[in-house]
């Protein structure tokens, strides 16, 4: 017997939602922030310049989704117990992700 992954048509139009929207809000708070600033030179000085204070939004956010998950993950092994390798892997590469990313953004920054 095999299962379906698919999700039901709605919740793939919800997750399409939200995701739109929050790329609607983050391009609509850089033009905001460029319109404040005076240029995207100026805008992009000032997020230089507050580098460090985003970062450490970002470990607040990666640290509030690891709780969650971390909350989270024994519902999901219970349900589907022969999952563990694959939530395993994807623990792996979300971490990896999240490693690149921020180290990339350190590199870049000079």
């Amino acid at each position: 017997m095999t299962t379906s992954l698919r999700l039901p048509s709605w919740r793939r139009w919800l997750g399409f939602a939200i995701g739109t929207a929050l790329l609607v809000l983050a391009l609509a708070g850089s033009l905001l922030g460029m319109y404040v600033a005076g240029s995207p030179e100026a805008w992009s000085t000032w997020l230089d310049e507050h580098f460090l204070d985003f970062f450490a939004w970002r470990v607040c956010l990666y640290a509030s989704m690891a709780f969650f998950w971390l909350r989270l993950r024994p519902h999901v092994l219970k349900r589907e117990p022969q999952a563990r390798a694959r939530v395993r892997r994807l623990e792996w590469t979300a971490l990896v992700l999240f490693i690149t990313s921020e180290l990339a953004q350190w590199f870049n920054r000079g």
